[in-house]
């Protein structure tokens, strides 16, 4: 029997595949150097379908390296979802081919600073944590606005430390404890659910670890009637599964949740 992977990385393509380039070097760094004696999957869930991913593992020149290590493995798989609704299905799918105890998601349009996954897995694997998310953050708006101090990845809500989607990490065990993500949410909150739900003595910062994130480019190419409609849908769903967990997943009213709406909207247009 197959000896399950010590760590997963998965990573769901949904849009700005232009930026995959810089983080597969990158990544297969961070493996060679850090992880090279654990076993390791990396999962590639492609919404789009991009030719240059039909032969993707052979094809770029890291992987090539990657694939020539035992005790890495690499899985790709195309996933319909032309609309992008399907976020939180295509990320349960992901970390069922991972096959992994612990799970690392990353954005495929994010650069880490060097022994970020290492520094995640160890926590997550030695520490027991449910879910760790790297501590410092920076954004392509904060480097064009000269904001090059990267901020503290920390939101709470009710006490808890809240993810950012573009990378965070937890264990095979806790997904499955809460049985997986939420499906019904499309676009957000079913990773901040995720987060709520865990304990909170469980759930962490890596001080060691940092991102820098390009935005939401899946969403700025997206009709903006269609993104605002997925993102009041997202928001109801939410009020309702509070209330069926006995928790708040989002105390923002209507008003502040609309305010929010069109400022986010207007800084997709901006970007154009």
């Amino acid at each position: 029997m197959k000896q399950r992977n010590k760590l997963g990385i998965v990573m769901p393509v949904r849009g700005a595949h232009e930026y995959t380039d810089q983080i597969i070097p990158q990544l297969v760094r961070e493996l060679v150097d850090y992880l090279y004696d654990i076993p390791v999957s990396f999962v590639v869930m492609d919404s789009e379908g991009h030719e240059e991913f039909k032969t993707w593992q052979t094809s770029v020149p890291a992987m090539k390296a990657l694939n020539g290590l035992d005790q890495f493995s690499c899985v790709y798989e195309k996933v319909e979802d032309p609309a992008n609704t399907s976020l939180y299905k295509i990320w349960n799918r992901g970390v069922e081919l991972a096959d992994a105890d612990n799970i690392i998601f990353i954005n495929n349009d994010i650069l880490m600073i060097p022994r970020a996954f290492y520094d995640m897995y160890l926590v997550l694997e030695e520490k027991k944590f449910n879910i760790v998310v790297p501590a410092q953050v920076t954004t392509k708006e904060d480097v064009d606005s000269n904001q090059f101090n990267p901020h503290t990845n920390v939101g709470l809500v009710e006490g808890f430390i809240l993810p950012t989607g573009w990378c965070f990490g937890f264990t095979n065990e806790f997904w499955e404890s809460i049985g997986k993500f939420n499906e019904n949410y499309r676009l957000w909150f079913g990773d901040t659910e995720m987060f709520i739900r865990a304990d909170r003595r469980k759930v962490g910062t890596v001080t060691s670890a940092g991102i820098f994130h390009y935005f939401s480019r899946s969403i700025q190419r997206m009709p903006r009637e269609q993104f605002v409609d997925m993102a009041w849908a997202d928001f109801r769903v939410s009020q309702e599964r509070g209330k069926e967990l006995g928790v708040i997943i989002d105390a923002r009213t209507d008003e502040q949740y609309d305010s929010m709406l069109k400022n986010y909207v207007l800084t997709l247009d901006k970007m154009k």
